[in-house]
């Protein structure tokens, strides 16, 4: 159909570029709005099956968050009468839907769908300048304490100059689904990293956590590939940071634990033998600790996270395994952020428990084979193993107290097949006779 202007009121594509697709429309229906006005704070509504309801919102950047019911939709409108005016953005809940988002529109216009009342809640906020806004640009960095579920739509800006340069969406944290609906039609989906050509909305549903994303050059496997050719890095050292960008190679005879930490925030790259690179951001410092396979190069990269340059030092150490077996290991105390590498020898394959004791809940440990592949992780778990080596990296959290930590395996020494000694022993009083000689005592 065609608006009043000859163009089309409604346009539809695949967004991943396909062919032809079967599409089919529903039509709903909806009286003339019910209008009002939202104040800033909280506002609970209930919506009649096929009404509709437009509100004048405040003027200004706000922020808007709505629990929406099932099958009800959200219209921000912005530059016209009421009544009318363009469309910012829509929200369509099909099964009860809870978004945040921030806007600059003067009214909004809610929907219901629905065969029954639906009741909706809202709380709006002003954002005032806009320095902790839903929004991300390159240099910048999208930082989030999530106390709840729910989802966040985030407005990405790309500079004319960063347009089809192959920038990537990197998301760290608790991160269930993003979806990138870019300007020029085209969808992306992913958890963790998604390609960016054209400016973008981001809808990101999550779990409570903290969450942290940016844009990144989608370079980092080059950029990690080529410190590979470097000379080895000495350990331990305190090596200062500069420039755009840095990168180490590190080996060792044996496994060990490298630990890295830094004063200033950073993103960090680690490019271990054979593996992908995995990527973290470091807001308040980096402090890893990097399990290194014997004999195996592990590579890895700074770069700074919203200054233009590398700055401050980088602090290196090195730790030993220590070797445990069945039951509780040796008590060890853990500084916040600090961590140990414990390695255990299993004879024969099967079943094998594992945990880390502690004064509070703050250690957490993962199960390595001898790549540095995580096989397992928390604090109790259990896990089928086959015969061979194996590693247990025991970290304290940074935002807790030192803590004492003491790691823990059952499985390990398997119940031999002989019978029990004092088994053996009356048998063996049994071939002996010695079972039936008279008891001095009667």
């Amino acid at each position: 159909p065609a608006g009043g202007g000859g163009e089309p009121a409604l346009r539809l594509w695949r967004a991943d570029g396909g062919d032809e697709l079967p599409l089919l429309l529903h039509p709903f229906a909806f009286g003339a709005p019910e209008r009002g006005g939202l104040e800033w704070g909280e506002s609970d509504r209930t919506l009649a099956a096929g009404a509709a309801l437009e509100l004048a919102l405040p003027a200004g950047a706000k922020r808007l968050r709505l629990a929406l019911p099932p099958r009800a939709a959200a219209a921000l409108l912005k530059d016209g009468a009421v009544g009318g005016g363009t469309v910012e953005r829509v929200l369509w809940s099909e099964a009860g839907a809870s978004a945040t988002l921030d806007s600059g529109a003067e009214r909004l216009l809610l929907l219901n769908a629905g065969k029954g009342d639906g009741r909706l809640s809202l709380l709006l906020t002003p954002t005032g300048d806009g320095a902790d806004g839903l929004r991300l640009a390159r240099g910048t960095l999208l930082r989030r304490a999530l106390p709840t579920a729910g989802t966040l739509l985030v407005d990405v800006d790309l500079a004319e100059g960063d347009r089809g340069k192959g920038l990537v969406l990197r998301l760290s944290g608790p991160v269930e689904e993003a979806l990138l609906m870019q300007r020029d039609g085209r969808v992306r989906r992913g958890t963790t990293a998604l390609a960016v050509d054209e400016p973008a909305l981001l809808l990101l549903r999550h779990r409570p956590g903290s969450l942290i994303g940016w844009l990144g050059n989608g370079d980092e496997r080059d950029w990690l590939t080529a410190a590979a050719k470097a000379p080895l890095q000495a350990v331990p050292a305190t090596l200062a940071l500069a420039g755009a960008e840095a990168a180490w190679r590190f080996s060792s005879p044996g496994p060990a634990l490298l630990h890295l930490a830094s004063a200033v925030p950073v993103l960090a790259g680690v490019l271990a033998a054979d593996g992908a690179p995995d990527l973290a951001v470091w807001p308040a410092g980096a402090n890893l600790h990097l399990f290194l396979a014997a004999g195996k190069d592990t590579v890895v990269g700074l770069r700074p996270l919203q200054a233009a340059a590398l700055s401050g030092s980088l602090r290196l150490a090195r730790g030993a395994a220590v070797a445990i077996g069945e039951g509780a290991g040796p008590k060890l105390r853990l500084a916040p952020g600090d961590a140990r590498l414990f390695a255990f020898d299993l004879g024969d394959s099967g079943a094998v428990g594992f945990g880390v004791r502690g004064e509070a809940d703050s250690a957490r440990l993962r199960l390595l084979d001898p790549a540095g592949q995580t096989l397992a992780e928390g604090a109790v778990a259990m896990k089928e193993l086959t015969a061979g080596r194996y590693f247990l990296l025991v970290e304290n959290r940074s935002d807790a107290a030192a803590t004492d930590i003491q790691p823990v395996l059952a499985g390990v020494a398997r119940p031999g097949r002989e019978p029990p000694e004092e088994i053996r022993r009356h048998y063996w009083d049994l071939l002996t006779g010695k079972e039936d000689e008279p008891n001095d005592d009667n």
